[in-house]
């Protein structure tokens, strides 16, 4: 079925709510969809990283707050 949703008379930050609403929804169900072949080496090469200090990390809603305000 497929789903309309005029995305070219969407603003863009209706657009990222939009996004947030399916994330969000995906997220509550995580064993949903399986993994890439590729995505373990990615995913072990990322835990090397950060096990090493070698990785920077910033709280996910400090970095949404960073995007957002890029976007302004």
């Amino acid at each position: 079925m497929p789903i309309s949703l005029a995305l070219d008379e969407r603003t863009l930050y209706e657009k990222l709510a939009a996004m947030e609403l399916l994330w969000a929804d995906l997220a509550r169900n995580p064993g949903g969809a399986e993994s890439p072949d590729w995505h373990e080496s990615i995913a072990s090469e990322r835990r090397e990283l950060a096990n090493g200090g070698m990785s920077k990390f910033t709280d996910w809603d400090a970095a949404k707050a960073e995007i957002r305000g890029n976007l302004k």
